[in-house]
């Protein structure tokens, strides 16, 4: 004998993530006089912080992002090649894996353009594609940035 019954139904909402326009913004290093500096120290491996503020998008390892459409991880390129990824706001330049790890914002010989190391972060889909915004470009954000052993020194 089963029980049969009209009751109230109870509908559930699916959580898919943010919906606004998606966006990422690099928080540290900070542009002071025009200009942003990561200090490498003595070390020639050195491991360099960037913290990214995501706006309307949710960073997460690969494979974690579920139903989410406005979701991934971050990918760091440096000069367009591949650096580091990372599934939380915050990544590291690795510098290990840079050809020359000091731009110290000097005049180049070729071209006489300042000596910056131009970093682009991505956020790349577990599809291993970057996330579009709402016009259709990827959300990335970039930043030439001076990396010398202090930048503190004169």
């Amino acid at each position: 004998m089963g029980l049969f019954g009209c009751g109230d139904t109870v509908a559930t909402e699916t959580d898919v993530g943010p919906t606004g326009d998606p966006a990422i913004a690099f928080v540290v290093p900070a542009v002071s006089d025009g200009v942003a500096c990561l200090s490498l120290g003595d070390s020639s491996d050195a491991e360099l912080a960037l913290v990214m503020d995501p706006v309307e998008v949710d960073i997460r390892p690969p494979g974690a992002c579920g139903s989410s459409a406005q979701c991934g991880r971050l990918s760091l390129y440096v000069e367009e090649v591949l650096n580091n990824e990372s599934g939380v706001a915050a990544i590291s330049l690795l510098a290990r894996k840079l050809a020359d790890p000091i731009h110290d914002g000097s005049p180049r010989l070729d071209d006489g353009e300042p000596d910056l190391l131009p970093l682009r972060v991505v956020v790349t889909t577990d599809f291993d594609e970057p996330l579009l915004d709402r016009e259709g470009l990827p959300v990335e954000a970039k930043l030439d940035v001076m990396t010398v052993p202090d930048c503190d020194a004169p």
